[in-house]
């Protein structure tokens, strides 16, 4: 198990006044690696859940200056303020008989809710008029060819509110990458 607490703007002396601007940032999350042997082969996994959450003032401030991004994007928690996410994933190391890496498969769920980030301090996590939702179901495929040579292929699924042009598709992608080291 493992757990994030961040504590945006805490002045430690009024941590538990009424007009304290105590704004947090959580994460909690529980992995278990788990092997499975059959037929000569050994399956090696790791199973993982986590939950994360920012208020809406955590990444924001008053002057745009100071606000945590780089090219309009969030550092840290990908989401950004006001959101919350959820993940749940699979991923299977697939050995031969040489404990040797032939493939691993990665299945992943991944809900996401993201509101307005905005630094008010009467406003609460996700209560603006314009949440955006993201699903996203996946299932990817990595291969070492030869030769350094790795083939990924990848099959998603998006089911989106308010986010993108199209708010339910399917996102095919392969990949070879080539010298990349592990």
């Amino acid at each position: 198990m493992y757990g994030a607490l961040l504590i945006d703007e805490w002045a430690p002396y009024d941590t538990f006044n009424s007009d304290a601007h105590n704004w947090f940032a959580k994460q909690i999350g529980f992995s278990r690696i788990f092997q499975i042997e059959k037929n000569k082969k050994t399956i090696n996994g790791i199973l993982k859940f986590e939950y994360s959450s920012a208020e809406p003032q955590v990444y924001t401030h008053k002057f745009d200056i100071n606000i945590p991004a780089h090219h309009n994007y969030p550092i840290g928690l990908w989401s950004g303020g006001d959101s919350i996410d959820k993940r749940l994933s699979c991923v299977l190391f697939i050995m031969d008989s040489n404990q040797e890496e032939k493939m691993v498969v990665d299945f992943a769920y991944q809900n996401t809710k993201f509101g307005q980030p905005l630094y008010q301090e009467d406003i609460s996590l996700l209560s603006s008029n314009d949440v955006k939702v993201r699903d996203l179901l996946y299932c990817q495929i990595k291969k070492t060819l030869f030769y350094n040579i790795d083939y990924y292929f990848k099959v998603g699924y998006y089911k989106t509110v308010n986010l993108y042009s199209e708010d339910n598709f399917l996102d095919i992608s392969m990949s070879l990458l080539y010298n990349i080291q592990k």
